[in-house]
């Protein structure tokens, strides 16, 4: 009983002299906080702030819903770009975009993300100083995606084998539309009293596949292997810095740095005597 009692005496001076170290190192550490967190509020005040914009593309699907390129595959390419962008190599990265100078410096950074778990929808993502920055980068980084060597070979792919439907559909088409011709000549000239079908069925049929054809026009004529389905917005406030943030941070931290601090001073002050 009597050795608990003392170990219980003694945390309670010893809390009651940490009590006093802090009492008579208030302003010390009062002065550090002050200084940490007014530092970080002028700082990050003078920091250009940083805008995040960001639209949606979507990838054509080579077959069975798979994407002409995958997730992985444009953010490797877009990872590419930001590591230019990391590495200060404006000129590459300009040549790479074909976007001039003065707007590849603005580019603070270049992400992608997946849009709801969607294999063909890909979210690309600017942060820059310049607002408006996305608006402008937007066709290039497109464009750029687009003339990516596999997405040629594969769009080209697409081309062909759409090209061919095509053809397949106009040659069936003009089978149909030659064959209506000679029942209604026969018709028309009573060579035929039964048919057992409704010739009106071939001209519906013959409609249905002139739309295929124009769907298969359209689609060639479209196909790019990368489109734009959301515009860019326009931010109105800065992702970074975020100040109030920074400030309770810098307050949290420099609260118990001046602490330590205050206690080391304490532990130094009393070795030298």
């Amino acid at each position: 009983m009597g050795e608990k009692n003392e170990t219980r005496f003694n945390d309670e001076i010893n809390l009651y002299d940490f009590y006093l170290i802090l009492k008579k190192r208030f302003r010390f550490i009062l002065i550090i906080f002050l200084v940490s967190i007014t530092a970080t509020a002028v700082v990050d005040y003078f920091k250009k702030p940083v805008y995040r914009s960001s639209f949606i593309v979507r990838a054509y699907s080579v077959r069975d819903n798979t994407p002409i390129l995958t997730f992985a595959e444009v953010d490797k390419l877009i990872s590419e770009l930001d590591d230019l962008r990391k590495e200060k190599k404006f000129v590459q990265l300009s040549g790479k975009l074909g976007a001039n100078l003065e707007t590849v410096k603005n580019i603070d950074k270049l992400s992608v993300e997946t849009v709801r778990d969607s294999k063909d929808l890909i979210e690309v993502i600017i942060d820059s100083s310049d607002r408006e920055l996305a608006t402008n980068l937007k066709s290039v980084l497109l464009q750029y995606l687009n003339q990516n060597q596999f997405v040629a070979e594969r769009v080209t792919i697409l081309k062909k084998n759409n090209l061919y439907l095509k053809e397949e559909i106009e040659k069936k088409m003009r089978e149909m539309e030659s064959f209506r011709n000679i029942i209604f000549t026969k018709i028309k000239n009573e060579r035929i009293n039964y048919l057992g079908f409704n010739p009106l069925q071939i001209d519906e049929q013959i409609i249905n596949l002139k739309q295929k054809v124009v769907e298969l026009e359209n689609v060639i004529n479209l196909l790019r292997g990368f489109e734009i389905t959301t515009e860019p917005n326009i931010p109105v406030k800065p992702v970074k810095p975020k100040i109030m943030l920074n400030i309770v941070i810098a307050g949290i931290i420099s609260f118990f740095g001046g602490i330590f601090l205050a206690l080391f001073i304490e532990w130094f002050e009393k070795q030298k005597v």
